[in-house]
């Protein structure tokens, strides 16, 4: 019987039907170089455990080499992931802006006005 096991590269194994998945672990253990502890096999997106005997799997079949995967929820919720806060820089309120740009137009618009209406004032006198 010959299994397929897809590690880092693609073995083929020549079992007996007799075998456990823990004697197959330990030859692809030997060929990857990888600590027993550190090596699961997954067939048919389930784990396989080590007292299954190979028969129960079918000829030819590709069970999947894995290593342990650490990992977890940390902190918080995973919708804030990435993101940080208070590094942004600080933008005016557009508001504060509008009244900013109202504020400058009238003062123009006064400087305007009594410097023609003074112009004004003056012409006149020297009309008259």
């Amino acid at each position: 019987m010959q299994i397929f096991v897809q590690g880092t590269s693609t073995h083929a194994v020549s079992v007996i039907p007799e075998m456990t998945v823990q004697e197959v672990r330990k030859t692809i253990c030997s060929l990857e170089q990888v600590p027993l502890d550190d090596l699961y096999f997954h067939y048919a997106g389930l784990p396989l455990e080590d007292d299954v005997v190979v028969e129960s799997l079918p000829n030819l079949a590709t069970i999947v080499a894995t290593g342990k995967l650490l990992g977890g929820k940390v902190h918080g919720s995973l919708a804030r992931a990435g993101k940080v806060k208070g590094q942004t820089p600080k933008v005016a309120k557009q508001w504060y802006q509008r009244r900013v740009r109202e504020a400058v137009v009238s003062t123009q618009r006064l400087f305007f006005f009594f410097f023609f209406y003074r112009f004004e004032i003056k012409l006149k006198i020297r009309i008259n």
